[in-house]
């Protein structure tokens, strides 16, 4: 006894109500998949390209603040576990930036290339950047330079995807 997938004839002989019934489970099961994916962190979208195209400048996700700090909640976890490890030797985390919206973002742009549409591998154009969901930090140097800080944030699911143009940038359930 096997399972087959239905045909398209054999399912436009079924009543409406089964279809429609069919439908809802499929609809039903993709919709477990994407809460399962965001419960992990979020998409995995590479760096750059629009995590939520169009939405991030108009509505920005759940953010949690500590210490200054503004990240969706599953981003501030792994950042405070990874802060929790090196406080254990003293150390600690020194953030520049985290959350930032559109507006924060064209700033950037202007600020580090000179365009407010952004720049490649400088500074992501405005809608399509990690901090703008709440999934990216900016260290400063002191931090970024310091090996043991940047293998905390590693072990705790953080990246630096731009290391050679932009060593200081972390960013959170995108990493490769």
């Amino acid at each position: 006894m096997g399972f087959s997938v239905p045909s398209w004839s054999d399912l436009k002989r079924l009543p409406r109500g089964k279809v429609a019934l069919a439908a809802g489970v499929v609809a039903l099961a993709l919709l477990l998949i994407v809460v399962a994916v965001l419960a992990m962190g979020g998409s995995k979208t590479p760096v750059g390209r629009p995590v939520d195209p169009g939405k991030t400048c108009v509505s920005p996700p759940p953010l949690v603040k500590y210490r200054g700090i503004v990240l969706r909640e599953s981003a501030m976890r792994a950042f405070r576990h990874a802060e929790n490890t090196l406080e254990q030797s003293g150390k600690g985390i020194r953030v520049e930036w985290s959350y930032r919206d559109c507006e924060q973002q064209r700033q950037a742009c202007l600020n580090i290339c000179g365009d407010p549409k952004g720049c490649p591998n400088l500074c992501a154009e405005p809608g399509s950047s990690m901090h703008q969901i709440g999934a990216a930090i900016d260290l400063r140097p002191s931090s970024w330079r310091d090996a043991e800080v940047v293998q905390a944030l590693k072990q705790e699911g953080w990246c630096q995807p731009l290391p050679q143009s932009d060593a200081g940038h972390f960013s959170f359930g995108q990493c490769r």
